[in-house]
């Protein structure tokens, strides 16, 4: 039921992009942009430059740049993000608030982006199939992340995710083969539809206390999950709505030890379902283990004493 929601919902935003994205650019030096509805701030939808390493301008012919976005075109459902495959470095300016839908799309020779404090939202196919991102460092300012934000980003080896973000949109990373690690923030709630999908090389995800569900193909194909590290217990993990049957193939390692493991200690070979926390020893444990060998010395002194008296 949900994947068919969520197939629905992209219908409707494919078509509902259409309706927004006005035709039509104004040019200045190598950019062009758009006006947004206030008619006084940007938004770049074009690099024309040649330079591998960009640096966006936060200000075009007066306006103060907000926001990057995919360029309509005219055809149907022929977009273009703002650069093409020749960039590497890109630099986006404090001014930015959000990374718009399609912005840097099919930027397959990107290496590097430098994402400012002042961006709040990540919308749809933002960086979708860049090929060649190997990494990206997004700020705890970013509190949304759109459907299929990085998806076929086939270089991409570890992302963690601000604590801002309260949900994970469908497909949000689809087909990213070479995805290693993942750190859900402490904000989220819930993972939606096949948002790790086709993983093939993920091996470990941070899952924070408060999260709430994971919904069905959520971690479908990822063959190398190895662990999963759930930052509550495990009775908070049992009342989490949990769609995937993926994720409950992995380890499960619990920050919070529950009340019949308190005495117990976790290692690398804990079973699914224990806590994997390492607990300290216990105090009276400790006392008896001293008494022990004082008696242990005790005895031995004794013995030695008595064999000296013999040989005299």
């Amino acid at each position: 039921m949900k994947r068919t929601t969520a197939i629905f919902l992209a219908i409707i935003l494919a078509f509902s992009v259409l309706a927004v994205i006005p035709a039509g650019a104004a040019e200045s030096g190598d950019w062009e942009y758009e006006l947004n509805d206030d008619g006084e701030t940007a938004t770049i939808v074009k690099y024309t430059g040649s330079e591998t390493d960009v640096t966006i301008p936060g200000e075009i012919d007066g306006h103060t740049v907000t926001r990057l976005s995919w360029k309509d075109t005219g055809e149907d459902f022929d977009f273009h993000g703002v650069f093409e495959k020749n960039v590497e470095k890109v630099t986006i300016p404090d001014t930015v608030t959000t990374i718009g839908i399609g912005a840097l799309m099919y930027a397959s020779g990107l290496k590097d982006v430098t994402i400012p404090d002042s961006v709040v939202k990540f919308e749809e196919y933002a960086f979708s199939e860049c090929t060649s991102l190997k990494s990206v460092v997004i700020p705890d300012s970013v509190t949304r992340m759109g459907y299929q934000t990085f998806e076929s980003c086939a270089s991409l080896e570890s992302v963690v995710i601000p604590d801002g973000v309260t949900s994970l949109g469908p497909y949000l990373f689809v087909d990213c083969p070479s995805l290693k690690s993942v750190t859900v923030g402490k904000g989220t709630t819930q993972i939606s539809l096949a948002v790790f999908k086709d993983c093939t090389s993920l091996k470990s995800v941070e899952l924070p206390e408060g999260l709430e569900e994971i919904w069905e193909d959520a971690f479908e194909g990822c063959t190398a999950l190895e662990k999963v590290y759930y930052a509550g217990s495990k009775e908070e993990w049992n009342k989490i709505n949990i769609e995937s049957e993926e994720i409950l193939n992995a380890e499960i390692i619990f920050a919070i030890p529950s009340p019949d493991d308190a005495t117990t200690s976790g290692d690398e070979s804990t079973p699914a379902g224990a806590t994997g926390v390492k607990t300290a020893p216990q105090t009276g444990d400790v006392t008896a283990a001293v008494v022990v060998l004082l008696f242990a010395a005790l005895y031995i002194s004794a013995v030695t004493i008595a064999k000296k008296k013999k040989e005299r």
